[in-house]
């Protein structure tokens, strides 16, 4: 009889689950004066209210440890944001077009709060973005930049890979009023709508 080399095969240890990756929910307008933001963590997560610095200071210089600032990772210069552009002392410009500035703006807001709500390097994204209705034909474009930007940036020297599963927008101020006129009739929005819009205050009644 023959002698059959017996090969043990190793048995295979059951794969766990995968972690489920969180979401964060968030609304952006993305002002001249300010950056306003209201954010959820996961589906039951409490909303809260985020009022940050609207201006963005590109330098080509690495910022120090305890600056707050954005890097792409092909882009040579970083970009400070929140209190520490503010302390460059760069003054924010009415005529620049929010559509311009708002990649840096947005991941810098991205940024603040997934360190705040210590979210992990890699989450999923659901946003929502405010432009003026002059700009709301750039949105395709916004979207295309914001979700390469989003895939991989530094925040304060921290890595992100952020997967935007949903990102809208929607026109400020009197946009608001145009984009309610197209859904519903002139009466209904004269009777039953209040506009406030102002650089610092913006909301609809209805």
């Amino acid at each position: 009889m023959s002698n059959q080399n017996i090969v043990s095969t190793p048995q295979l240890t059951p794969t766990s689950s995968k972690t489920q990756i969180p979401t964060l929910t968030l609304v952006i307008d993305p002002g001249t004066s300010c950056t306003k933001s209201i954010y959820a963590k996961g589906r039951r997560g409490k909303p809260k209210f985020l009022v940050s610095s609207a201006v963005i200071c590109p330098t080509s210089v690495e910022p120090n440890s305890e600056a707050s600032y954005i890097k792409l990772p092909e882009e040579e210069q970083y970009y400070l944001v929140g209190y520490s552009a503010v302390q460059a002392k760069v003054k924010s410009s009415v005529r620049q077009l929010k559509s311009e500035s708002i990649i840096p703006k947005v991941l810098g807001v991205v940024g603040q709060i997934a360190q705040e709500e210590s979210l992990p390097k890699q989450f999923q994204l659901k946003m929502t973005l405010l432009l003026p209705m002059s700009e709301m034909i750039e949105r395709d474009f916004v979207e295309s930049e914001l979700t390469q930007a989003l895939n991989n940036f530094n925040y304060s020297g921290i890595d992100y890979q952020v997967i935007p599963t949903s990102i809208r927008f929607r026109p400020e101020g009197r946009g608001i009023y145009t984009y309610l006129s197209r859904l519903t009739s002139p009466e209904e929005i004269n009777n039953q709508t209040l506009v406030v819009a102002t650089r610092n205050v913006r909301f609809v009644s209805r």
